[in-house]
């Protein structure tokens, strides 16, 4: 089996698979934008203890809210942006209410208000990317490693958080390819 490169000439599958002509080029990161809940402020601290060589600046961005209009320091000093939007705040308060999520009703209302809060607040931490167009990597939802529905036959469904957090990750990754120089970090699958 061959593949056909770009000026085309055959290339057997090993060389395809596992090309020998590769190159790295090194990068230096000076500087980096955090943006994002607490759990990023936890993210910040790791980081400046294993790379200590790079400035790292950060946004709390816990709530649906807007920016400063210019970064800490002007953004073309920026080599990227990281992103991470809260789970708790775009899913609200209300799935603390477990037992209601029985009814599909409910769990639409909170899915559909939870996709509503991710846009809003996805276009908002985006700012300097649209603006300036800074490489910006946005980290998806973690999702639950095990089922929260209330019965084995309601796993999977609409009712259970673990499919509602898969949700939000693919409507995430749909909105973030609308964006230039942005994307997703993390899996994202159905």
């Amino acid at each position: 089996m061959s593949t056909k490169t770009k000026n085309n000439s055959s290339l057997a599958s090993p060389d395809f698979l596992f090309p020998t002509d590769l190159q790295k080029t090194e990068r230096k990161i000076n500087r980096i934008l955090l943006v994002g809940s607490c759990l990023t402020s936890l993210y910040l601290e790791a980081f400046k203890g294993y790379y200590p060589e790079i400035n790292f600046d950060y946004i709390p961005y816990n709530f649906v809210s807007i920016l400063p209009e210019t970064p800490p320091v002007p953004a073309d000093q920026y080599d990227l942006q990281y992103v991470q939007i809260p789970l708790r705040t775009v899913l609200s308060d209300r799935v603390i209410e477990g037992f209601r999520l029985n009814d599909p009703a409910f769990a639409e209302n909170i899915l559909h208000d939870a996709l509503n809060t991710l846009d809003v607040m996805l276009d908002a931490a985006l700012l300097y990317n649209r603006k300036h167009g800074l490489l910006t990597f946005v980290s998806n939802f973690i999702v639950p490693q095990i089922s929260t529905a209330s019965s084995l036959l309601s796993q999977g469904t609409e009712v259970d958080l673990t499919y509602m957090v898969r949700r939000l990750n693919m409507h995430l990754a749909k909105k973030i390819s609308s964006y230039k120089n942005a994307y997703v970090l993390g899996p994202v699958r159905a």
